[in-house]
């Protein structure tokens, strides 16, 4: 009945899956619309695309680089094994049960929380509002010059002067590079640093590269810590402003985060609210590691 021949993760992520619809299973029954097409049958209950659309809707993140036909089928999976578990929980009795009355109300109350934030915040964080929010931060954003470096890393000052003469005699600084550098990190790339800011590379090269014109390398050979190097400037460019996909996430959760504070503060203002047990800082948040 379930086919095996799912990508490599899909082992674990039926189990992530199964534990999240195993705790969200209470909303199971009666969430379906009727007489739609029907992708499963456990005993006389049917699965239909509805519920499978919402299992879809909630696993996006864990099952978005699957291919179409192996999400539906360990989403259908998954909800097989569901109803299954249903099933044999309603014959012990377990709907009566003040354990799963008590976890029923919380998981309701979650849903009811995030329907409201949903429809709450939609306006906050739609397209249109991300997209002003990017032209905003862009907007402010300072200008930063960048260059272009290559350079040739050389043991000692007369290997210098042995590249710098064949750069002379109309070599490619890209293939000297290749051929002779030490700084096994670039030379494959010919040398090449890519676009950095002047501070952000080691100061020696950043210093020459910047009396440089575009096209040029140093004449004379430029020494560091390292050893000797030569200096060739590609280009120099403003750094552009990054893609709006690429920021977009952090964004919508900047957004998010403003929102929900903007959103809470204004219905406790509403509201008679008594914390009764103490703020208490946590300690533990200071050990280095995300909480």
């Amino acid at each position: 009945m379930k086919g095996k021949t799912m990508l490599s993760k899909a082992p674990f992520v039926r189990r992530v899956i199964a534990i999240a619809l195993f705790s969200v299973a209470v909303f199971h029954s009666g969430l379906a619309l009727a007489q739609e097409g029907v992708v499963a049958r456990v005993g006389e209950t049917e699965i239909t695309e509805s519920d499978l659309a919402a299992a879809e809707a909630l696993f996006a993140s864990q099952t978005a680089d699957m291919s179409d036909e192996a999400r539906r089928s360990l989403l259908v999976d998954n909800l097989i094994d569901l109803e299954l578990i249903i099933q044999a929980a309603e014959e012990d009795g377990l709907r009566e049960d003040s354990v799963f009355k008590e976890r029923a109300e919380f998981l309701a109350k979650q849903t009811l929380r995030s329907l409201y934030l949903e429809r709450r915040l939609a306006e906050t964080l739609s397209d249109d509002a991300v997209q002003r929010e990017y032209d905003r931060l862009i907007a402010q954003m300072p200008d930063v010059a960048e260059i272009r470096p290559r350079h040739i890393l050389v043991a000692d000052k007369d290997a210098a002067e042995t590249v710098i003469a064949r750069l002379d005699d109309g070599e490619s600084f890209a293939e000297v590079a290749r051929d002779v550098s030490l700084d096994e990190a670039t030379k494959q790339e010919g040398g090449d640093l890519g676009f950095v800011a002047q501070d952000a590379i080691l100061k020696e090269i950043g210093d020459a590269a910047t009396l440089l014109e575009s096209g040029e390398y140093t004449s004379e050979p430029v020494q560091s810590a390292f050893g000797f190097h030569i200096v060739f400037l590609e280009e120099r460019r403003d750094r552009p402003a990054p893609d709006m996909a690429a920021v977009a996430p952090q964004i919508r959760q900047g957004l998010h985060a403003a929102a929900m504070q903007a959103l809470t503060e204004e219905l406790a203002a509403k509201t008679s609210v008594e914390k009764l047990v103490p703020d208490v800082d946590d300690e533990s948040a200071d050990d280095g590691h995300q909480h």
